[in-house]
C-alpha cells in the first residue's frame, strides 16, 4: 500500500504513518556495479534495522528490483534519491535539462508501482552558489518540472527535495511534503528551527530527512545523546518522521572511501555503537509521545443548529489518544438534530439550554469542566487522534496561558463548499515567533482554566464571533503569553452554500465592529485589525501581501539562510476596506458616465476595473485542494466564483462592520466602558474636547503625561512630545489625515489636591489639507473651463473626502478619550464633582 499525505501528516491507510528512518550508504559498488552491499550482508544490516525499530531507509542511487523485494519482506519503505549532476551548472544547455529530466523519468518508471516506495527524491541540497548564480525561482520551476516527470509516470508517487538551511528560502510548495537536511546538536536550537519549517512548509508533512553525529569527534555517548533527543523532539514536535545518517560509519561518494568520520549507528563491521540502544528507545515510543503525567483537559464543544457536521465532530472525538481527557458538548438552543446527535455519545458530556450566543456557550463549559485545562474546537470541525497531545506538550513547554494550532479545510465532495474554503476570511491564526502567537482561532484553542477566569471568561457580547480575538487581546494585555503548536490540527469544514458564507462574512463584520469598541487602539485607520505578527492562511500572502526578503549572508555564504517576513501592508487591508469598494464603483461610475458627455474619461474607468481586477488575480492565484473538473464543474466557473466571492466577502464584511458602528455606537459603548466615568466636554466648532479629573495624592503633570505615552506606545500610534516650540504637550497621530493634540493642566489646589484638565484638540495634517485644496482648485479650473463632468466629479471628491476625515477625526477623538479615561484610572484620578473645594489655596 502507498503512503499518502493528508494535512501534516503522512498516512498507512487510514492510519498516520511516522517515519522512522535511516540512511543506507552510498557503498563501495559490488561487482554489478551496484553501490550497494551483497545480499548477504543486506539481510543481516535489515535484520538490524528492524530490531532497531526503523520502518524506513533512505537511498541515494536507485536500487534493483531485487533489492526492493528484499527490503519489502522486511516491511522496510523506501526513500530514494535520484542522483544527477545538481552540484554544478545544469541549467546552462538544454541538453544538461533534458538528461536531468531523462534520469528522473527513468528512476519513477522503475520503481513505478512498488508498493514499499515512500517517496523519490529529485534533488538534494543544490548548493546556495548554484541557486545564486541562477536565481531562486529558476531552480524552482525546474524542480516543479522535474516533479512532472515523476508523475507523469506514476501519478500515486509521493516527490519531495532534500532542501537543508542553505536554502531555506526555496519556494518548494508543489512538493508533497517538505524534506531538510538538519544537523543541529543543541535541542533547544533544533526545536526553534523545526518550528520555523512547520511554518514554512505550507501545511505540509515536514521530514527531517538527515541529522547526525560524527562519534569520532563528538565520542559515542554524546552521539547517542544528540540522535536520540532529536529524534524525540521531532516525534513530540509532530514531524512527520526522522532519517538518521546514517545506518554504518561505511561511506563511499564522490569515487571514494570516506573514511575520517564515523556518522553510523553501527561501525563498519556491524558492531552496535551506544546510539543504535539509544534511537531504538526512541523510536519504539509512541509518537508523538503525551506528557507524563497528563494533565487532565475539558474539550469543550459549542454547537447550534450543526445536524450537518456534529456527527464527524463527535466521532473525531473518540480517537483521541490523549489519556486523560473528558468532552463537553454544550447546546446553544438548537432548533435541528444537533441535539439528538449529541445524546448518541453517551461518553460525553451534554450541556442543553436556550440560545444565549457562543461565548455564554463556551462559559457553561469552562464552569462545567473539571479539567485544569480547557481546549475549545467547533461542531464543524474534525480534530487529529494526536491533536490534545500537541496541543498539552506545547502549552507544557513554556509559561503560555493559552495555545492554538492551525485549521485547515478538508477536501469537499462538492464545488460549491470547495470555491468557499478558497476564498477570503476564514479563520487564522497570527504568529509573533515561530512558537508564539498574537491570534488562535476559536476552533482550536486551549486555556489554562485559572487564566480563563482571571480575565473574565469570554465576553457574551459575541454571540456568533469575535469571542476568541477579544479572548486573546485579553491574555495578552494581562501580560500573558498564548503558544502556538503547528501539528495540533483540526479539519474546520467552511460554509456550504454561498449565501451561508456571505452571512458568515456579515457576522465577522459585526462582531469587529464590536472589537473596534473595546479594543480602539488595536484597530489601523481603515478600521482592520493591527496585528503585530504575521498572518498565516492556506491561501498566501495574497496579491498585495510583501515578498518576505532572504538573508544570504556575505556572497552568499551564510549557513542559515532566511527568510524574513516584511511587516503586513497597510495595501494587504485595502481591499477589504468600504471605502475600497466605493471608489471602485465611483471610478466605474464616473468612466461609464463619462461616454455620455463629450469629455470621455477612460483612465477613471480603467482605475475602477484595476480595483475589481484584483479579485480575479487572487482566484487565478488560488489552488483547488481538489481538481475541481472531477466535481462536475468547468474550472472557468469555479475560479469565477473564487474572484466573485474575493470581491463580495471583505464588501460584505466592511459594510457590516460599517454599519454597526454607525448605528449603535452609544449602545455598545454602554456595555464596553462601564469604567468610562464621564462624558467629554465638547466644542464642535473648535473639534475638541476636555476632561476633569480630581486628584488627592499630588500628581503631577509629567506623571500623567507619562501615563498616556505608556499606554498608547505599545499600540504602536506615531507619539510626538513638545520639544519646547510646540503649543501641546503631546501629539498622537493616526495614519496620515488626521492627529490629536493634548494639552494637560495641573491646578494645585492645597495640600496633596490637584485638579487635572485634559484637553484635547483634533488636527488635520498636512497632506489632508493639500488633498482638499487640490481637489477644490481642479474644480475651480473646471468650472471656468467649462468642463462640468470634471467639476461634478473634483466636487464629489471634496464632499467624500470631507466626510472620510470627518470619520477619522472621530475615531483619533474617541482613541484620545479612551487613552485618557482608562490610564488616568490607574494614577488614580477621579472625575471631578461639584463638591470639590475649588477655591484658590490660601499661604
Amino acid at each position: 500500500m502507498r503512503i499518502r499525505t493528508r494535512g501534516m501528516f503522512l498516512l498507512e491507510g487510514r492510519e498516520k504513518f511516522f517515519v522512522r528512518g535511516v540512511s543506507y550508504g552510498p557503498f563501495r559498488p559490488n561487482e554489478m556495479g551496484e553501490f550497494l552491499p551483497g545480499k548477504e550482508v543486506v539481510e543481516r544490516d535489515f535484520r538490524l534495522l528492524r530490531e532497531l525499530g526503523a520502518n524506513t531507509i533512505r537511498l541515494y542511487h536507485v536500487p534493483p528490483a531485487a533489492f526492493r523485494e528484499l527490503a519489502a519482506s522486511f516491511d522496510l519503505r523506501l526513500l530514494i534519491g535520484i542522483p544527477w549532476a545538481q552540484h554544478i551548472r545544469f541549467l546552462d544547455t538544454r541538453e544538461d535539462r533534458k538528461d536531468v529530466r531523462r534520469r528522473v523519468r527513468e528512476a519513477a518508471i522503475s520503481m513505478r508501482g512498488a508498493p514499499n516506495l515512500l517517496a523519490l527524491v529529485v534533488g538534494n541540497e543544490i548548493s546556495p552558489q548554484i541557486v545564486r548564480w541562477y536565481g531562486a525561482s529558476r531552480i524552482e520551476r525546474f524542480l516543479r518540472e522535474l516533479m512532472a516527470e515523476v508523475k507523469d509516470v506514476d501519478p500515486e508517487a509521493l516527490v519531495t527535495y532534500a532542501n537543508f538551511p542553505m536554502t531555506e528560502f526555496l519556494e518548494l510548495d508543489f512538493l508533497d511534503f517538505l524534506s531538510f537536511n538538519v544537523y543541529l546538536h543543541r535541542e533547544k536550537d533544533l526545536r526553534r528551527y523545526v518550528a520555523r519549517l512547520q511554518n514554512l512548509s505550507g501545511f505540509k508533512p515536514l521530514l527531517l530527512s538527515e541529522f547526525g553525529v560524527d562519534s569520532w569527534r563528538e565520542g559515542e555517548k554524546e552521539q547517542a545523546r544528540i540522535v536520540a533527543s532529536t529524534a524525540s523532539a521531532a516525534a513530540e514536535m509532530g514531524c512527520a518522521g526522522t532519517v538518521v545518517f546514517s545506518y554504518t560509519d561505511e561511506w563511499f561518494t564522490g569515487g571514494h572511501e570516506i573514511e575520517d568520520w564515523a556518522f553510523g549507528l553501527v561501525s563498519r563491521s556491524r558492531e552496535k555503537k551506544e546510539v543504535f540502544d539509544a534511537l531504538r528507545d526512541a523510536y519504539v515510543r509512541p509518537q508523538p509521545p503525551p506528557p507524563n503525567p497528563a494533565p487532565r483537559v475539558s474539550v469543550v464543544v459549542c454547537a447550534y443548529n450543526a445536524e450537518r457536521t456534529m456527527e464527524e465532530c463527535l466521532e473525531s472525538l473518540t480517537t483521541l489518544r490523549y489519556p486523560n481527557f473528558e468532552v463537553i458538548v454544550v447546546d446553544d438552543g438548537s432548533t435541528d438534530a444537533t441535539r439528538a446527535i449529541a445524546e448518541r455519545y453517551p461518553q460525553f458530556r451534554l450541556i442543553s439550554h436556550e440560545n444565549r450566543g457562543l461565548a455564554v456557550a463556551r462559559n457553561e463549559g469552562i464552569h462545567a469542566a473539571t479539567g485544569e485545562i480547557v481546549a475549545f474546537t467547533d461542531s464543524d470541525c474534525a480534530v487529529d487522534p494526536d491533536w490534545l497531545t500537541f496541543l498539552v506538550n506545547r502549552l507544557l513547554s513554556e509559561s503560555f496561558a493559552a495555545v492554538g494550532g492551525p485549521n485547515l479545510p478538508p477536501a469537499e465532495n462538492h464545488w460549491i463548499p470547495e470555491v468557499v474554503a478558497r476564498s477570503p476570511g476564514g479563520p487564522t491564526h497570527v504568529l509573533l515567533t515561530d512558537f508564539e502567537a498574537e491570534h488562535i482561532p476559536g476552533c482550536n484553542m486551549a486555556f489554562w482554566r485559572e487564566r480563563l477566569f482571571e480575565v473574565g471568561l469570554f465576553d457574551p457580547i459575541y454571540r456568533t464571533a469575535g469571542d476568541d480575538v477579544d479572548i486573546c487581546w485579553s491574555l495578552q494585555n494581562a501580560g500573558h503569553k498564548i503558544g502556538f503548536a503547528a501539528s495540533a490540527l483540526v479539519w474546520h469544514r467552511r460554509r456550504a452554500t454561498i449565501s451561508a458564507y456571505l452571512g458568515q462574512q456579515r457576522g465577522y463584520g459585526h462582531a469587529e465592529s464590536l472589537l473596534y469598541f473595546k479594543h480602539p487602539y488595536r484597530f489601523n485607520f481603515l478600521g482592520n485589525s493591527r496585528w503585530l505578527g504575521r498572518i498565516y492562511s492556506d491561501l498566501g500572502a495574497g496579491i498585495l501581501g510583501r515578498r518576505p526578503v532572504i538573508y544570504s549572508g556575505p556572497f552568499g555564504s551564510g549557513l542559515f539562510q532566511t527568510l524574513y517576513e516584511a511587516p503586513s501592508s497597510l495595501l494587504r487591508h485595502l481591499p477589504a476596506t468600504l471605502e475600497w469598494n466605493l471608489v471602485a464603483l465611483l471610478l466605474l461610475l464616473a468612466g461609464g458616465l463619462s461616454y455620455l458627455t463629450d469629455f470621455h474619461l477612460p483612465t477613471f474607468l480603467m482605475a475602477g476595473f484595476s480595483l475589481i481586477a484584483l479579485s480575479i488575480a487572487q482566484a487565478i492565484a488560488v489552488s483547488f485542494q481538489v481538481d475541481v473538473s472531477e466535481l462536475n464543474v468547468p474550472r472557468w466557473k469555479a475560479r469565477g466564483l473564487v474572484a466573485v466571492l474575493n470581491y463580495l466577502g471583505p464588501f460584505v464584511r466592511a459594510i457590516e462592520r460599517n454599519k454597526v458602528r454607525m448605528r449603535g455606537m452609544s449602545a455598545v459603548e454602554r456595555i464596553y466602558f462601564p469604567k468610562l466615568r464621564q462624558r467629554p466636554d465638547l466644542d464642535l466648532l473648535r473639534r475638541s474636547f476636555s476632561l476633569s479629573y480630581w486628584n488627592t495624592t499630588g500628581v503631577e503633570k509629567e506623571a500623567c503625561i507619562a501615563e498616556i505615552i505608556r499606554f498608547l506606545k505599545p499600540r504602536k500610534y506615531p507619539i510626538i512630545v513638545d520639544n519646547g516650540w510646540e503649543p501641546w504637550d503631546v501629539s498622537i497621530h493616526r495614519g496620515v489625515w488626521v492627529r490629536a493634540e493634548v494639552r494637560v493642566l495641573v491646578e494645585n489646589h492645597g495640600g496633596s489636591d490637584r485638579q487635572i484638565d485634559v484637553g484635547v484638540r483634533l488636527r488635520q495634517t498636512g497632506l489632508s489639507k493639500g488633498m482638499m485644496a487640490a481637489y477644490a482648485l481642479v474644480g475651480l479650473i473646471a468650472v471656468v473651463g467649462g468642463i462640468h463632468s470634471v467639476a461634478v466629479l473634483a466636487g464629489a471628491a471634496l464632499v467624500i473626502t470631507e466626510a472620510f476625515l470627518v470619520h477619522q477625526a472621530y475615531r483619533m477623538g474617541r482613541t484620545a478619550y479612551h487613552a485618557v479615561e482608562i490610564t488616568f484610572q490607574s494614577l488614580p484620578l477621579d472625575p471631578l464633582r461639584p463638591d470639590k473645594n475649588l477655591e484658590q489655596p490660601q499661604g
